[in-house]
């Protein structure tokens, strides 16, 4: 299902690259993102995004993150596989040069509960949230900035007692590059 969903996808940019104005997109990709894919999603409009990220949760266990190691500064999306349909948002946090997933991880006072943000992990922008799809929800975030990343699978806003905010690390984390665009 999941691949089907990736192809139609695909078939759905090559619609849109050939209603405008006869310009293609090169689709080769370097080996290192091998698992990069251009995708168009439908958020507020259509847009292609670089690389596609999978966020898989497991209810009360955690998250995982597959998608390229690096990936250049722009556009990209997550899809948020959440079969509990208990989470809301996911988030997308650039770390400081020197601090790493663990890092984040061990400021948590149990696995998956929230915390307050550390100053040297910084949010990135969101430019349309929860899409809902056959595949998933779909996140588009906008990467500028160089570094190591990190996504955070949450319920956050929903929640009815503070201190229930759930707030999962997903492993692995990735490293955002300089576009050469």
């Amino acid at each position: 299902m999941r691949s089907l969903a990736k192809l139609l996808l695909v078939a759905g940019s090559l619609v849109v690259a050939s209603c405008s104005g006869g310009e293609t997109t090169d689709t080769t990709q370097p080996e290192d993102q091998a698992t990069t894919t251009a995708v168009v999603t439908t958020v507020e409009t259509m847009e292609a995004f670089s690389a596609v990220f999978d966020v898989t949760y497991v209810e009360g266990e955690g998250c995982t993150l597959v998608g390229p190691s690096k990936v250049p500064t722009g556009e990209h999306s997550f899809v948020l596989h959440d079969p509990s349909g208990e989470l809301e948002p996911i988030f997308i946090m650039r770390l400081d040069p020197d601090k790493t997933l663990q890092d984040n991880i061990d400021l948590q006072p149990a696995p998956g509960k929230w915390h307050e943000k550390p100053e040297w992990a910084h949010y990135t922008i969101d430019l349309g949230s929860g899409k809902e799809t056959d595949d998933g929800t779909v996140y588009a975030k906008l990467l500028k900035t160089p570094g190591p990343h990190i996504v955070v699978a949450s319920l956050y806003y929903a929640v009815e007692t503070p201190g229930d905010e759930i707030w999962w690390y997903c492993d692995p984390s990735f490293t955002v590059v300089e576009s050469s665009e």
